[in-house]
């Protein structure tokens, strides 16, 4: 998977356009994207295998946080509250797992379809 580049002049802020997102999303509008995308499309099966793709950490995170899965599997309504907990924790500091998660999450097509206000 290959990283994002950052933006011309070393910035922080990742080209969230070389994902298919708008230029200038800000990273709070990338989380909520990211959070809605993936309540309408994660199983706890892709949960496992997000979080080997991101980190040791994300994986002893998802597997035990003793609400994420289990509110998913039921239909909780604190699900939403536990995704976007995830991606805060798991978004990187400088943004570096932003090319997993779009790759990942197919996160343009979905954003197009349903999100059309983000999607580049």
């Amino acid at each position: 998977m290959r990283p994002l580049p950052p933006l011309p002049g070393g910035g922080r802020r990742w080209n969230f356009a070389a994902a298919g997102l708008r230029s200038d999303a800000p990273p709070n509008r990338l989380r909520v994207a990211l959070q809605r995308c993936a309540v309408a499309t994660m199983t706890i099966g892709r949960w496992s295998e997000l979080a080997e793709l991101i980190s040791e950490a994300a994986v002893a995170w998802v597997g035990g946080h003793d609400r994420l899965l289990r509110s998913l599997h039921w239909g909780d309504d604190d699900y939403r509250r536990h995704v976007l907990q995830f991606f805060r924790r798991f978004l990187g500091h400088e943004y570096e797992n932003v090319g997993i998660y779009v790759d990942f999450l197919g996160l343009g097509a979905w954003l197009e379809g349903n999100e059309p206000r983000l999607y580049a």
